[in-house]
């Protein structure tokens, strides 16, 4: 059988509560015209665009030590009205 699926890419993240957390995503596809939505829980990210093709996402100490295991995230993409989680997961 046959599926097509439209599910984000499933992305757990590791972080010790009160420290800073950042990593980088590569995209095989340029972002530039993109808004970029992405949340832990009720906690933005902070998202650099460090190229047309690459997004930094960075969280404070501050903001780490509010969230806890088990607590969902997204990156969502919008462009042209059209939005699509990339990726999803939680905090482990």
């Amino acid at each position: 059988m046959t599926v097509l699926s439209q599910s984000p890419s499933i992305l757990d993240l590791s972080f010790n509560s009160g420290d800073d957390f950042s990593f980088t995503i590569t995209f095989p596809f340029d972002v530039s015209g993109y808004t970029i939505d992405c949340k832990i829980g009720d906690t933005a990210f902070t998202v650099v665009r460090t190229s047309n093709y690459i997004l930094t996402l960075s969280l404070t100490d501050v903001q780490t030590a509010l969230i806890g295991s088990g607590t969902a995230w997204y990156l969502k993409l919008t462009k042209d009205g059209y939005t699509r989680t990339y990726l999803s997961g939680k905090k482990i």
